[in-house]
Protein backbone atom coordinates (compact mmCIF):
# COMPACT_ATOMS: atom_id res chain seq x y z
CA UNK A 1 0.00 0.00 0.00
CA UNK A 2 1.56 3.25 -1.16
CA UNK A 3 -0.04 5.77 1.25
CA UNK A 4 -1.25 3.82 4.23
CA UNK A 5 -1.96 6.53 6.80
CA UNK A 6 -5.52 7.56 7.62
CA UNK A 7 -7.05 10.11 9.98
CA UNK A 8 -10.19 8.69 11.56
CA UNK A 9 -12.95 10.80 13.11
CA UNK A 10 -13.08 9.10 16.51
CA UNK A 11 -15.79 9.54 19.15
CA UNK A 12 -14.62 6.49 21.07
CA UNK A 13 -18.00 4.83 20.49
CA UNK A 14 -18.68 1.43 19.00
CA UNK A 15 -18.62 2.52 15.36
CA UNK A 16 -15.36 4.46 15.44
CA UNK A 17 -13.76 1.84 17.70
CA UNK A 18 -14.61 -0.90 15.18
CA UNK A 19 -13.51 1.30 12.26
CA UNK A 20 -9.99 1.24 13.72
CA UNK A 21 -9.97 -2.56 13.49
CA UNK A 22 -11.30 -2.56 9.93
CA UNK A 23 -8.78 0.03 8.77
CA UNK A 24 -5.87 -1.73 10.48
CA UNK A 25 -6.94 -5.06 8.99
CA UNK A 26 -6.79 -3.37 5.57
CA UNK A 27 -3.20 -2.27 6.26
CA UNK A 28 -3.74 1.34 7.35
CA UNK A 29 -1.93 3.17 10.13
CA UNK A 30 -4.71 4.96 11.99
CA UNK A 31 -4.55 8.27 13.84
CA UNK A 32 -7.70 9.22 15.78
CA UNK A 33 -9.17 12.72 15.87
CA UNK A 34 -11.90 13.72 18.30
CA UNK A 35 -13.69 17.00 17.73
CA UNK A 36 -14.72 18.77 20.93
CA UNK A 37 -18.08 20.27 20.06
CA UNK A 38 -19.67 20.81 23.46
CA UNK A 39 -16.91 20.77 26.07
CA UNK A 40 -17.91 17.39 27.50
CA UNK A 41 -14.75 16.29 29.29
CA UNK A 42 -16.15 12.80 29.98
CA UNK A 43 -16.67 12.14 26.25
CA UNK A 44 -13.20 13.45 25.43
CA UNK A 45 -11.61 11.30 28.13
CA UNK A 46 -13.51 8.24 26.88
CA UNK A 47 -12.17 8.80 23.36
CA UNK A 48 -8.62 9.37 24.62
CA UNK A 49 -8.66 6.21 26.74
CA UNK A 50 -10.14 4.06 23.98
CA UNK A 51 -7.60 5.28 21.45
CA UNK A 52 -4.90 4.47 24.00
CA UNK A 53 -6.35 0.99 24.52
CA UNK A 54 -6.05 0.45 20.77
CA UNK A 55 -2.49 1.80 20.74
CA UNK A 56 -3.21 4.50 18.17
CA UNK A 57 -2.23 8.19 18.28
CA UNK A 58 -5.07 10.45 19.47
CA UNK A 59 -5.65 14.11 18.77
CA UNK A 60 -8.38 16.50 19.86
CA UNK A 61 -9.50 19.76 18.31
CA UNK A 62 -12.01 22.19 19.77
CA UNK A 63 -14.74 23.27 17.36
CA UNK A 64 -17.12 24.56 20.04
CA UNK A 65 -17.69 28.05 18.65
CA UNK A 66 -18.13 26.78 15.12
CA UNK A 67 -20.52 24.05 16.28
CA UNK A 68 -22.58 26.57 18.26
CA UNK A 69 -22.79 28.93 15.28
CA UNK A 70 -23.20 26.44 12.42
CA UNK A 71 -25.34 23.76 14.07
CA UNK A 72 -26.95 24.83 17.36
CA UNK A 73 -27.94 28.33 16.18
CA UNK A 74 -29.14 26.92 12.86
CA UNK A 75 -31.19 24.26 14.66
CA UNK A 76 -32.90 26.67 17.06
CA UNK A 77 -33.46 29.35 14.41
CA UNK A 78 -35.00 26.80 12.03
CA UNK A 79 -37.17 25.30 14.75
CA UNK A 80 -38.54 28.67 15.89
CA UNK A 81 -39.29 29.65 12.28
CA UNK A 82 -41.38 26.50 11.92
CA UNK A 83 -38.89 24.72 9.64
CA UNK A 84 -37.56 21.20 10.02
CA UNK A 85 -33.83 21.42 10.72
CA UNK A 86 -31.32 18.72 9.76
CA UNK A 87 -28.49 19.38 12.24
CA UNK A 88 -26.53 16.17 11.59
CA UNK A 89 -26.38 16.81 7.85
CA UNK A 90 -25.20 20.37 8.47
CA UNK A 91 -22.62 19.27 11.04
CA UNK A 92 -21.14 16.64 8.73
CA UNK A 93 -20.75 18.92 5.72
CA UNK A 94 -19.71 22.08 7.57
CA UNK A 95 -17.77 20.84 10.59
CA UNK A 96 -16.87 17.16 10.93
CA UNK A 97 -15.55 16.33 7.47
CA UNK A 98 -13.93 19.71 6.68
CA UNK A 99 -12.17 19.69 10.08
CA UNK A 100 -11.08 16.11 9.53
CA UNK A 101 -9.62 17.06 6.13
CA UNK A 102 -7.89 20.18 7.49
CA UNK A 103 -6.31 18.24 10.35
CA UNK A 104 -5.21 15.49 7.94
CA UNK A 105 -3.60 18.16 5.76
CA UNK A 106 -1.75 19.58 8.77
CA UNK A 107 -0.43 16.09 9.53
CA UNK A 108 0.44 15.26 5.92
CA UNK A 109 -2.19 12.49 5.80
CA UNK A 110 -4.13 11.98 2.55
CA UNK A 111 -6.87 9.58 3.66
CA UNK A 112 -9.77 10.35 6.01
CA UNK A 113 -12.47 8.10 7.45
CA UNK A 114 -15.26 7.92 10.03
CA UNK A 115 -17.47 5.21 11.48
CA UNK A 116 -20.47 6.33 9.39
CA UNK A 117 -22.44 3.64 7.56
CA UNK A 118 -22.44 4.47 3.86
CA UNK A 119 -20.71 3.64 0.62
CA UNK A 120 -19.15 5.69 -2.13
CA UNK A 121 -19.72 4.86 -5.77
CA UNK A 122 -18.16 6.40 -8.86
CA UNK A 123 -19.87 7.35 -12.10
CA UNK A 124 -18.94 9.78 -14.85
CA UNK A 125 -15.71 10.77 -13.13
CA UNK A 126 -17.47 11.76 -9.90
CA UNK A 127 -17.96 10.07 -6.56
CA UNK A 128 -21.32 9.81 -4.84
CA UNK A 129 -22.54 8.93 -1.36
CA UNK A 130 -24.77 5.85 -1.58
CA UNK A 131 -26.59 3.66 0.89
CA UNK A 132 -24.77 1.31 3.22
CA UNK A 133 -24.92 -2.44 2.68
CA UNK A 134 -27.09 -2.69 5.80
CA UNK A 135 -30.13 -0.46 5.20
CA UNK A 136 -31.04 -0.61 8.89
CA UNK A 137 -27.78 1.21 9.74
CA UNK A 138 -27.57 3.45 6.66
CA UNK A 139 -26.42 7.03 7.33
CA UNK A 140 -25.98 8.19 3.75
CA UNK A 141 -28.70 10.83 4.15
CA UNK A 142 -26.58 12.70 6.69
CA UNK A 143 -23.68 12.87 4.24
CA UNK A 144 -25.49 13.96 1.07
CA UNK A 145 -23.82 17.39 1.06
CA UNK A 146 -20.18 16.29 1.18
CA UNK A 147 -18.13 17.91 -1.60
CA UNK A 148 -16.07 15.97 -4.15
CA UNK A 149 -12.77 16.99 -2.55
CA UNK A 150 -13.86 15.23 0.67
CA UNK A 151 -15.26 12.16 -1.11
CA UNK A 152 -12.01 11.84 -3.09
CA UNK A 153 -10.07 11.49 0.16
CA UNK A 154 -12.38 9.03 1.87
CA UNK A 155 -10.56 5.84 2.71
CA UNK A 156 -11.88 3.07 0.48
CA UNK A 157 -11.03 0.37 3.00
CA UNK A 158 -14.02 1.48 5.05
CA UNK A 159 -16.43 2.46 2.30
CA UNK A 160 -18.22 -0.89 2.18
CA UNK A 161 -20.81 0.49 4.56
CA UNK A 162 -21.05 -2.74 6.51
CA UNK A 163 -22.32 -2.31 10.03
CA UNK A 164 -19.49 -2.56 12.50
CA UNK A 165 -21.64 -2.28 15.61
CA UNK A 166 -22.45 -5.94 15.28
CA UNK A 167 -19.44 -7.80 16.60
CA UNK A 168 -20.91 -10.99 15.11
CA UNK A 169 -20.76 -9.52 11.60
CA UNK A 170 -17.58 -7.51 11.92
CA UNK A 171 -15.35 -10.16 13.47
CA UNK A 172 -14.17 -7.76 16.16
CA UNK A 173 -15.71 -9.39 19.23
CA UNK A 174 -12.43 -9.29 21.12
CA UNK A 175 -11.92 -5.61 20.35
CA UNK A 176 -15.55 -4.73 20.95
CA UNK A 177 -15.92 -6.53 24.28
CA UNK A 178 -14.79 -3.59 26.47
CA UNK A 179 -17.33 -1.22 24.96
CA UNK A 180 -20.41 -3.28 24.13
CA UNK A 181 -22.48 -1.22 26.56
CA UNK A 182 -21.76 1.94 24.56
CA UNK A 183 -24.44 3.44 22.36
CA UNK A 184 -23.83 5.23 19.07
CA UNK A 185 -23.65 9.01 19.52
CA UNK A 186 -26.61 10.65 17.83
CA UNK A 187 -27.66 13.72 19.71
CA UNK A 188 -27.06 17.42 19.54
CA UNK A 189 -26.62 17.91 23.27
CA UNK A 190 -23.54 15.71 23.65
CA UNK A 191 -21.65 15.69 20.39
CA UNK A 192 -18.12 14.67 19.60
CA UNK A 193 -16.54 12.94 16.70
Amino acid sequence: MKDNRVLLGFSGGIDSFAAVGLLQAAGYHVTALTLDMRGDSALLEKARLRAGALGIPWRMRSVRERFEREVVDYFTDSYFRGCTPAPCTRCNSRIKWPCLAAEADALGIRHIATGHYFRITSAGGKRYVTRAADNRKDQSYYLWDLPQEILDRFCQAYSSGFGCSSSKNSGFSRLMNPITSSKPSRNLEKSSL
